[in-house]
C-alpha cells in the first residue's frame, strides 16, 4: 500500500524531514517530491533578468548572462565569439559597463547579439497592467527568447507557466 502525505511548507522543512525519514526508514520504502521554484530555473531567471535590462548601464553580471545565455537569438551561433569577448574586453572587466561601450564592442563579434540590444525599447514611466504584460512579452520576443534551441520538457514547462503567468 502506498500512503501520501502533503506536507504544508515542504519547501521550509524538505531538509529536516527527509533526515528524519532516513533515520527511521530504509531509503526504498519512502519518496520525498518537492518540485523547485519557477524562479530556479535558468529559463525564467534569465528572462526576468532581461526584462530588468536598462538601457544607461549594465552590471557585469548582467553582460555575462547575456552573452553566455542559450535563450537569446544565435546564441548557439555566436557563442565561441560572445565568450571570446567577455574574456578577452578591458571593459568588461568593469562592475558596471556603459550600454553603449558595450553595443559598440559587441557590434564587431557579435552583431545579432549587438542588434538586439540597439533595438531594446526603453519601458514607459507609467502604463496599465495589459499593457506591462505584451511590453515584456514583446520584449523577450526581440531578444528572440527562448533561443534557438529546442526546450526539453522542463523548459518548455517553465515557458508556458511564465505565460501563462503573464495571462493571469
Amino acid at each position: 500500500k502506498h500512503i501520501g502525505v502533503i506536507v504544508p511548507n515542504l519547501n521550509l522543512d524538505a531538509n529536516r524531514i527527509q533526515r528524519l525519514l532516513q533515520r527511521y526508514l530504509p531509503a526504498s520504502t519512502w519518496d520525498l517530491s518537492l518540485g523547485l521554484p519557477l524562479i530556479d530555473y535558468p529559463l525564467i531567471a534569465h528572462a526576468l533578468q532581461f526584462l530588468k535590462l536598462e538601457k544607461n548601464v549594465l552590471s557585469n553580471y548582467q553582460v555575462q548572462l547575456l552573452l553566455y545565455s542559450p535563450y537569446l537569438k544565435h546564441a548557439q551561433q555566436e557563442f565561441i565569439l560572445r565568450t571570446e569577448l567577455l574574456q578577452n574586453s578591458k571593459l568588461l572587466r568593469q562592475d558596471y559597463i556603459n550600454y553603449e561601450n558595450f553595443i559598440t564592442e559587441l557590434t564587431n563579434v557579435a552583431p545579432t547579439l549587438a542588434l538586439l540590444l540597439k533595438n531594446l525599447t526603453p519601458y514607459p514611466e507609467i502604463n496599465t497592467t495589459n499593457n506591462w504584460v505584451k511590453i515584456f512579452k514583446t520584449r523577450l520576443n526581440n531578444l528572440g527568447f527562448p533561443g534557438d534551441l529546442a526546450l526539453n520538457s522542463t523548459l518548455y514547462q517553465c515557458w508556458q507557466r511564465l505565460n501563462i503567468l503573464f495571462d493571469e
